[in-house]
């Protein structure tokens, strides 16, 4: 049986107050609105959203989504860039530009130095604060800041493809050409682009947006010699698929609403 919701919340001392409760009968899921004294430590964070799913979700409901909010006094400027770093990585994709970057924080204002080419990233600064504020940071600003000492993306992939150009100009000796056998197969197409190296395919997110800034939509011919060919049959292997029926239970709800209505700021947590 899960524990009382008070004791579940005492465990964590930054939480102070339960702010709002919505139950959903229909999609069986409960909001939970806290108000925390101080943002959770990362490890913190991580145990109570676990903790919470182990405690509630599958023994009394299919969903508890919690909306935290924290004063704004109460941000703790020691913790701000490893929460940017958190949800950067955890938003991924083309967020995961803003890692190349130098992030500097001051006063509620998180600012990312760019080279001109990376300006763009102004635009995913919306999702990035609606992202902060699930975990209860509603006050912050996010500026995105054009740095004259980065030097520019576009140039940087100039340089790296100059790179690849001279790597590329190691050929097959003689000898190494006579024992590959080509075979009589041709095919062919018209095609406009000039070939390119298979090393100058981005490989990363970061890379293929550098490329995107500087050539436009990516798109690349690769020409070169087949030593080998292997046909393998594809097999469908649908994993198993298993559904649990939960019943509600409606007086372990109860203790929670419950617990919530006698639950205000905590004078005996020690």
């Amino acid at each position: 049986m899960a524990i009382k919701f008070k004791d579940f919340l005492l465990k964590f001392n930054n939480i102070d107050q339960i702010l709002d409760l919505y139950l959903d009968r229909k999609e069986r899921s409960l909001d939970i609105y806290l108000l925390l004294s101080a943002p959770f430590e990362l490890d913190k964070l991580k145990t109570f959203y676990e903790e919470l799913n182990k405690e509630y979700v599958n023994s009394m409901l299919l969903a508890v989504i919690v909306f935290l909010e924290i004063p704004k006094d109460k941000y703790q400027t020691h913790m701000m860039l490893d929460y940017f770093s958190f949800v950067i990585n955890n938003l991924r994709g083309r967020f995961l530009a803003f890692n190349s970057f130098k992030t500097e924080y001051q006063n509620y204002t998180f600012t990312t130095f760019v080279d001109k080419d990376s300006k763009h990233l102004e635009g995913y600064l919306p999702q990035l604060k609606d992202y902060f504020m699930t975990y209860g940071f509603k006050e912050l600003k996010f500026n995105v800041e054009i740095s004259d000492d980065i030097k520019e993306t576009s140039q940087l992939i100039l340089e790296q493809k100059a790179t690849n150009q001279v790597e590329n100009t190691v050929i097959l000796d003689d000898k190494e050409k006579k024992d590959v056998n080509i075979g009589r197969f041709k095919y062919s197409r018209n095609i406009k682009d000039d070939p390119v190296s298979i090393k100058e395919i981005p490989v990363t997110q970061l890379d293929l947006e550098r490329y995107e800034n500087t050539h436009g939509f990516p798109s690349f011919v690769i020409e070169g010699e087949i030593f080998e060919c292997e046909i393998k049959k594809l097999t469908k292997n649908y994993d198993e698929l298993s559904i649990t029926k939960y019943d509600l239970n409606i007086s372990l709800i109860q203790d929670v609403i419950s617990d919530a209505q006698t639950y205000s700021f905590f004078t005996d947590k020690k």
